[in-house]
């Protein structure tokens, strides 16, 4: 295609005319307002806790599965989180009381990853922090955190034990960690309810151990939960520990830490309210007026756990009425907080990222569903293989800017040697997406239809794995196909083919088409039948299939011509192909843009969450 055809293209192109797409399965997404520099800290995360995934990489024993954790975080980022929830845990060891913490765990995770994708850590430092499970340990058995202080500090010898590995855990991890949650839950955990002047003795003497050498990390009250255990006043329990002797004591002895008339730098809170957002978002101002009613004005609240389950269809396919609910929940909650409350409230932390398991229970809290064996047990690398629509909700708000992520989408430099008529050997570089064409998808995307068959690239080449053959390719991803380079073939017309994106997408909403009846002969000269697949060409489709590569662009029909809505709301007719969907808009009849390809490339990296 001459460089003049293309320019001409482009500009159609980008008069808005190809604007239409199809959900296939998924759901649209709310018009609401997008994350900024004012509020993009409200966006966190429960992750994968590193500890679980020791030594779980057959290939690389007793260290840490970096691909599963890398693979998380590089996921969350492409969603918009800023900050990633993890929890510390001690491991039994014999002969040593409070168990021993193993960095190895989670070194790689909080020195590496969570930087190289711009993830803040809040880490929880529960009451596993300690091994404190056993009853047999007179000292450092959980309950014993409401044993009666044995010292003027108002401190028990579990308050000194707990500190004291907290102390250990801050020293080793510096400005690596950037906010501690100290407990979670203490109102109902273990099934007990942890004395709020236990509590207020804890915030104040691990405050005064740890913020003077790490002024920059920040310590949140472990979150107290909402509605809490029947027949408890979460809300008085919070007040409880404003008014716990150890508190008053700190406030009015003016020996403050750096300034701050109260021993946290914020207050948790877990507005669990599952079936009723206005209540979740209701708890969450009920919280932030105690706190400033408590006098505490500098504090802001942090939401480090709130969520709602969403289970899945068998296979997961197509999306749930438990998955529209979830989304409406993230976004109400998120958005009303953005818009009404930053003043109050510092970050939320959604639970969660995966899905997990018990057993044979899945317990569906999770924006993604992870890749798994048929055991329920996560496959080594950690790969998400279904996006929820909360995970879309998140994304939408968080607004993110991928950056550097390491993947195919991020954006390029313009070439030095760039394409041109008379240097075919050269770059096309496209301003539009960011994104380069050249060698062999170059002559290939020139020669078949350049933009109105592919339309703009929207990753560079990058090894992927067939799912028709299992098979490595160096492929390319464009609005309407895939590009794939086959050196079998070089040097015949089969050296690039072209991906089974219509498959794919029907394959991934698990959707499928009975095959049409065998016809009655003669067969009308405005219909084409096709016994491979079963299905009919005809409509306005078959002119367009002819006269743009028929089948060795688009493939078989795997569908026949039906009507489907658009994200526009509008109704059209559709046809799918193995490669391709066609889309017959009436709006354009009579022009070259009565039939148009649907945006296959950019649904398929849809779903993974690597463009929004």
């Amino acid at each position: 295609m001459p460089r003049k055809v293309i320019l001409l293209v482009l500009s159609i192109i980008l008069s808005g005319i190809f604007i239409t797409s199809f959900a296939s399965g998924t759901l649209k997404l709310p018009d609401v307002g997008a994350a900024n520099d004012q509020n993009a800290e409200l966006f966190g995360l429960v992750g994968r806790d590193p500890w679980y995934e020791w030594n779980t990489n057959p290939t690389s024993p007793n260290t840490m599965n970096y691909e599963f954790m890398d693979n998380m975080a590089r996921q969350m980022a492409l969603m918009g989180v800023r900050w990633v929830r993890i929890e510390f845990r001690a491991d039994v060891a014999g002969g040593i009381r409070g168990g021993v913490f193993n960095y190895q765990k989670y070194d790689d995770f909080i020195f590496n990853i969570a930087p190289r994708y711009h993830l803040k850590i809040l880490a929880l430092l529960g009451a596993d922090t300690i091994t404190s499970k056993s009853a047999s340990d007179p000292d450092l058995y959980y309950p014993r955190l409401n044993d009666p202080a044995d010292r003027s500090d108002r401190t028990n010898n579990w308050i000194r034990v707990f500190a004291g590995r907290a102390k250990e855990i801050t020293d080793h991890y510096g400005d690596a960690v950037q906010a501690y949650e100290i407990l979670n839950e203490p109102n109902i955990w273990y099934g007990i309810a942890a004395n709020p002047d236990s509590i207020g003795a804890l915030m104040s003497y691990t405050y005064r151990l740890l913020k003077p050498t790490h002024p920059n990390s920040r310590y949140i009250t472990g979150a107290v939960i909402a509605p809490g255990a029947p027949g408890t006043d979460p809300l008085g329990y919070l007040s409880a520990i404003y008014r716990s002797p150890a508190i008053q004591d700190y406030k009015y002895s003016k020996q403050y830490v750096n300034n701050n008339p109260f021993p946290w730098d914020g207050i948790g809170w877990h507005p669990y309210f599952l079936d009723d957002v206005n209540a979740a978002i209701a708890s969450t101002r009920d919280a932030a007026a105690r706190m400033r009613q408590a006098g505490d004005n500098g504090s802001k609240l942090w939401i480090t756990e709130v969520g709602r389950p969403a289970q899945l269809n068998a296979n997961s396919c197509g999306a749930t009425v438990e998955e529209a609910a979830q989304s409406d929940f993230l976004t109400r909650y998120y958005s009303t907080i953005m818009a009404n409350d930053l003043d109050k409230v510092q970050t939320i932390f959604w639970f969660k990222y995966e899905d997990f398991y018990d057993g044979d229970t899945t317990h569906a809290w999770g924006l993604v569903k992870l890749d798994t064996d048929n055991k329920n047990g996560y496959k080594v690398s950690g790969i998400a293989v279904y996006l929820k629509a909360g995970y879309y909700a998140y994304q939408n708000l968080a607004n993110p800017d991928p950056g550097v992520l390491g993947l195919p989408i991020d954006k390029v430099a313009p070439p030095a040697n760039q394409y041109s008529p008379s240097n075919p050997d050269g770059t096309f570089y496209f301003s539009e997406t960011g994104h380069t064409l050249s060698g062999v998808f170059l002559k290939y995307w020139i020669k078949y239809g350049g933009l109105d068959l592919f339309g703009f690239p929207l990753t560079e080449p990058f090894q992927e794995e067939s799912r028709t053959d299992g098979k490595k390719y160096l492929v390319q991803y464009f609005q309407r196909e895939r590009f794939e380079y086959h050196p079998e073939f070089t040097g015949t017309p089969y050296e690039v083919l072209l991906g089974l994106l219509g498959n794919d997408i029907l394959t991934s909403a698990c959707r499928s088409f009975p095959r049409a009846a065998v016809p009655a002969n003669p067969l009308p000269a405005d219909r084409l039948y096709f016994a491979e697949t079963g299905h009919y060409l005809g409509f306005g489709f078959k002119g367009y299939w002819q006269q743009n590569g028929g089948l060795s662009i688009f493939g078989y029909p795997v569908s026949e011509a039906y009507s489907e809505t658009g994200t526009d709301g509008k109704s059209y007719v559709v046809q799918y192909f193995e490669r391709a969907r066609f889309e017959y808009h009436p709006e354009f009849t009579g022009t070259k843009y009565e039939v148009q390809l649907g945006l296959l490339g950019f649904q398929i990296l849809r779903q993974r969450g690597w463009v929004h």
